[in-house]
């Protein structure tokens, strides 16, 4: 027997329909308040929850295009993939050259308290030659969806849809509450369980694989300690 549960957005949705309580929906296009706050809050909410954490969730890998620097204190801008939800690691891309020292240079990273890169916006600074960047992609379907991350989907959902529904503050701020408890609890048992650090700063694997100190890289920022 298969626990395997395949999640589409009209299951997810009549699961949050559950908490106000109201009645299920069959289609997003029907009519009724129900179907068309789904409509405006649906996948807002849902990308909201991608742009937080590294989920696991359809991650991908990109080699970034070079834009115009605009801030010295790092060596490149690169433009970000327009589906980035969450970026998760910058490295140097396999062929990019200094990727052999690259490991190396991340103990003279730490050591200097300097962070890997930086996001603005759709822009990706760093000190990084021919970077790759590691991210979450906001381009996957519920089918991609674990029922961990359904678990705090639902009562996002439910929070963002609930004034439009039924016009009670006090159930969207439990609601609102009840999103945050399950995303935390994901957080802190995501982050035991798989031990690392997630962002501009370095991952425990990376750490092992370092195995000196190299100078002459040109890795790290100059001047923007985290």
């Amino acid at each position: 027997m298969s626990f395997r549960v395949t999640y589409s957005d009209v299951i997810i949705a009549n699961r949050a329909l559950a908490m106000l309580p109201e009645a299920p929906i069959s289609d997003f296009e029907q009519g009724g308040i129900a179907a068309r706050a789904l409509r405006l809050q649906y996948k807002p909410t849902i990308a909201a929850l991608l742009e937080k954490h590294d989920f696991g969730l359809a991650t991908k890998r990109s080699v970034m295009a070079l834009a115009t620097n605009d801030r010295p204190e790092w060596t490149y801008k690169y433009e970000a993939p327009n589906d980035l939800a969450y970026a998760i690691n910058v490295r140097p891309y396999l062929n990019a050259p200094g990727n052999v020292g690259y490991y190396v240079a991340l103990r003279n990273l730490i050591a200097s308290g300097y962070a890997k890169f930086m996001r603005v916006g759709r822009s990706i600074y760093s000190s990084i030659e021919g970077a790759e960047l590691e991210y979450t992609s906001l381009d996957i379907t519920e089918a991609d969806f674990t029922e961990a991350f359904v678990e705090i989907v639902v009562p996002a959902v439910a929070a963002a849809i609930c004034m439009d529904i039924t016009k009670r503050d006090d159930l969207k701020q439990a609601l609102e509450a009840e999103a945050r408890n399950k995303l935390n609890n994901y957080l802190a048992v995501d982050r035991n369980q798989r031990g690392l650090t997630y962002g501009d700063t370095m991952t425990e694997t990376e750490l092992v694989r370092q195995t000196g100190i190299s100078t002459g890289l040109n890795f790290y920022p100059t001047k923007w300690p985290i």
